[in-house]
C-alpha cells in the first residue's frame, strides 16, 4: 500500500528547508503510521537529496507527523536554480512510498 492511500501530504518551505505533513485520512491510521513511518525511513528516502538531514515531529493533538528536511531545497526559493524552488515534489514522491499492509 502507497502512503497516498491513507494520508493526506501537504509540503511547505521555510528557506532552505522543506517540512512535510503526513495526516492520514483516519485518524484509526495514526498508529499504525507513526510506528512505520520512522525518521530514518524518511532520511534513507530522501538520501540523495536532503544534506541536512531530518526531524520528525508527532502532532498527538491532530494525529499528524511533520518531517522538517533540512537544506534540501539548494538555496531556497529565492536563489535555486531547481525547477521545484518550494519542493512541492517532495510531498508527491513520498506519498509512492510502500507500506506493509494494515
Amino acid at each position: 500500500m502507497k502512503l497516498r492511500e491513507i494520508c493526506h501530504i501537504r509540503t511547505g518551505d521555510k528557506e532552505n528547508d522543506s517540512n512535510l505533513a503526513i495526516i492520514p485520512y483516519d485518524e484509526s491510521d495514526f498508529e499504525y503510521i507513526r510506528e512505520k513511518l520512522t525518521q530514518e525511513l524518511v532520511e534513507e528516502f530522501y538520501q540523495e537529496l536532503c544534506l541536512g538531514g531530518v526531524e520528525r515531529f508527532e502532532v498527538e493533538s491532530v494525529k499528524s507527523l511533520n518531517f522538517v528536511l533540512k537544506d534540501v531545497l539548494k538555496g531556497g526559493v529565492s536563489r535555486s536554480l531547481n525547477i521545484d524552488k518550494h519542493g512541492k515534489s517532495l510531498g508527491m514522491a513520498i506519498g509512492e512510498l510502500e507500506l506493509q499492509v494494515l
